[in-house]
C-alpha cells in the first residue's frame, strides 16, 4: 500500500479508537482526503539538477490540458505523450489547434477573460442600484448577456485567429437580441437567424460606439459604482487592465467624494474638479480621469446618453502629456497607438494564467519574444496562445538549488495552482 493511502486509512484508524462511529470515521478520513494537498493542487516532480529540464510528455500534457481545458488530458493526448512525441513542435501546436476547437476551451475563455477583466464580480459584489436601474434587475437573461458578451467576443477572437487589437476597437461584436435593444443598435440578423435569441456575431454601424470592450456593459459596470458612473474607477480600469500600468494606491485620508447636494445637479465632472483641486489628489488624478470622462457617454449600466443631470455630457479629456482626446472613438484610437503596452499586458496576463503563478523580472525576456512573435503575425490571438505554449517556462522545469531540493524531495512534488494568476 502507497505511503499516501496508508496516511489516509490511519485517519479511519484513528477515529476508529476514539470511539467513533463506522460513518463518521469514514467521513473523518474523507476531509483528510479533501484538505490534501495532492488534491487541492496539481503536482509534478521535482527537477533534481541545477538546470532546466524538458517537461516529460505526461507532465506537458497535463499542463496544456489544464491551461486550454482547465481539466485533465483526454485519451487522444495521453496517447501522444505516450508516444514521446508531444514536445515536438508541430505535434504541439496541432494539438493547441485541435484543444481550441473542443467546446471544452470555452472554460478557459471564461476563466481567463473574467480574471483579467473583473466582470466575475459582475452582480455579486459589483451590483447596480435596483431603484436607478431596474431593467438590469427585472431580465435575468439579459443580466446574463452583459455577463457573457467580453467571454464569447475573446472566444470568436480566438477560434477565428482574429487580431487581438480588435480588443481596443472592432467592427463587430456579440450581442443577443436583447443586448442590441439595451444598445439601441438595429443590425439586420444573419441570413437564417431571424427571431434567434443566441448570441451572434453582428457587423457594427459606423456610429454604433460599441466597438471593442471599451464600448461593453460588463466592462462599464464593473468600473463605475452603483448608483453612477466613476470616470475614476474607469480610468484605473484602463490603466490597470488595458495598458498595465496601474496608478499608486490613493494617500491616506483623502476626503471622499462629495454626492450632489442643494437645487442644483451636478455632474460627475463637476464634483471630481472640485476633488483634484486638491494638490495631493491631483497628481494622480490628472493620469486617471481624462481617460474616464471619455467614456461619460455610458451610464453606470452602459447604455448611451448625451446628457447628465439636464446639462450636455463633456467628454474631453487630456493626458499628462499633452494628448487630448474626446469621446470614446478618440480615446481607442489613443489606446490603439498604446498597443505596445496593451500588448506585454495581455502577453503578461496570457503566460501568467498558462503556469498558474505571478511572473517575475526573470519573465520580462519571454514576454518580449512572445511580443515579437506575435506583432509579427498581425496581432494573431491564436500567436499568442502557441508562443506562450512554445515558451521556455511553459515546456520546462526550472532546476532546484539546494535549499528548494531539500524542502522538497521529502513530498517528491513541486505544488501548481489549479487556476491561473490574474
Amino acid at each position: 500500500m502507497k505511503p499516501i493511502c496508508r496516511l489516509y486509512l490511519g485517519l479511519f484508524d484513528s477515529a476508529q479508537k476514539s470511539k467513533r462511529s463506522f460513518d463518521d470515521s469514514i467521513v473523518f478520513a474523507l476531509t483528510g482526503v479533501l484538505m490534501s494537498p495532492q488534491f487541492l493542487f496539481r503536482s509534478e516532480p521535482v527537477n533534481p539538477t541545477y538546470q532546466p529540464r524538458l517537461l516529460d510528455n505526461y507532465t506537458l500534457a497535463t499542463r496544456l490540458s489544464y491551461f486550454l481545458w482547465g481539466s485533465t488530458p483526454d485519451s487522444l493526448l495521453l496517447a501522444i505523450a505516450e508516444s514521446g512525441k508531444l514536445q515536438e513542435p508541430e505535434i504541439l501546436k496541432g494539438q493547441v489547434a485541435r484543444m481550441l476547437r473542443n467546446p471544452k476551451s470555452f472554460d478557459f475563455v471564461q476563466s481567463f477573460v473574467e480574471q483579467w477583466l473583473g466582470t466575475r464580480a459582475l452582480g455579486q459584489t459589483i451590483r447596480p442600484d435596483a431603484k436607478l436601474f431596474p431593467a438590469y434587475w427585472s431580465d435575468e437573461e439579459l443580466q446574463g448577456d452583459i455577463r457573457y458578451q467580453p467571454v464569447l467576443f475573446f472566444r470568436e477572437i480566438v477560434a477565428n485567429d482574429l487580431s487581438l487589437l480588435n480588443l481596443l476597437d472592432s467592427k463587430f461584436t456579440i450581442a443577443t437580441k436583447k443586448l442590441q435593444k439595451l444598445y439601441g443598435l438595429n443590425v439586420k440578423p444573419p441570413r437564417g437567424d431571424i427571431g434567434s435569441e443566441s448570441p451572434q456575431r453582428i457587423e457594427l454601424p459606423e456610429d454604433s460606439h460599441r466597438g471593442g470592450l471599451l464600448g461593453m456593459s460588463a466592462v462599464l459596470a464593473v468600473s463605475s459604482h452603483p448608483q453612477r458612473t466613476s470616470p475614476v474607477l474607469r480610468g484605473k480600469w484602463i490603466l490597470d487592465s488595458i495598458l498595465g500600468t496601474p496608478p499608486p494606491p490613493p494617500p491616506p485620508n483623502v476626503p471622499a467624494l462629495e454626492e450632489p447636494s442643494g437645487a442644483m445637479p451636478h455632474t460627475v465632472r463637476e464634483l471630481l474638479t472640485q476633488h483634484r483641486a486638491n494638490p495631493v489628489c491631483a497628481s494622480c488624478h490628472s493620469r486617471i480621469d481624462p481617460l474616464g470622462f471619455a467614456l461619460e457617454n455610458y451610464d453606470a449600466v452602459g447604455r448611451w446618453r448625451n446628457e447628465e443631470s439636464g446639462r450636455p455630457v463633456d467628454t474631453n479629456g487630456e493626458l499628462p502629456d499633452g494628448t487630448k482626446f474626446e469621446g470614446p472613438e478618440q480615446l481607442k484610437a489613443v489606446l490603439l497607438e498604446k498597443k505596445g503596452l496593451f500588448l506585454q499586458n495581455l502577453t503578461n496576463k496570457m503566460l501568467g494564467y498558462a503556469l498558474g503563478r505571478g511572473l517575475t523580472l526573470k519573465d520580462s525576456c519571454v514576454v518580449d519574444s512572445i511580443m515579437a512573435e506575435v506583432a509579427a503575425n498581425n496581432y494573431s490571438a491564436q500567436t499568442l496562445i502557441n508562443s506562450v505554449v512554445m515558451s521556455m517556462p511553459f515546456r520546462y522545469q526550472v532546476g532546484s538549488n539546494p535549499q528548494r531540493q531539500t524542502s522538497n524531495s521529502k513530498g517528491g512534488v513541486t505544488a501548481i495552482r489549479k487556476e491561473g494568476s490574474k
